[in-house]
């Protein structure tokens, strides 16, 4: 049998924390008690590309330089999981650089793609 703990202290619980002054946190959060142990936070803004597109960007917390940081739950809205493409962006950035597929392509029985 496996340990359940050592692949908790392994794998990312990458969350999106929605803060009452309106901050979007994405870091990879354990909840512990009245907190959230939140590991390398950066903040989720809107931007507008170069092709006029608005798109989603990370940007480092503002005047903070510790990798780890604790917010008390009464400070969030709202927990919630990212869609797999934020979550790739992340752990392509602080993680351990796998990326989850966002489908899974159809093969015949003998293990060959075809659409």
């Amino acid at each position: 049998m496996f340990n359940n703990q050592f692949f908790k202290e392994f794998l990312m619980a990458v969350k999106v924390l929605k803060l009452t002054d309106s901050t979007n946190l994405l870091a990879d959060v354990t909840e512990k008690g009245d907190e959230y142990i939140c590991k390398n936070p950066i903040m989720i803004g809107m931007q507008e590309g170069e092709d006029g597109q608005v798109g989603i960007g990370f940007a480092p917390l503002p005047l903070v330089t510790e990798k780890t940081i604790t917010i008390h739950k009464r400070h969030v809205v709202f927990p919630s999981t990212p869609p797999k493409e934020i979550i790739n962006g992340y752990n392509a950035q602080f993680g351990s650089g796998i990326i989850t597929a966002t489908s899974i392509p159809d093969l015949n029985p003998q293990g060959e793609i075809f659409n």
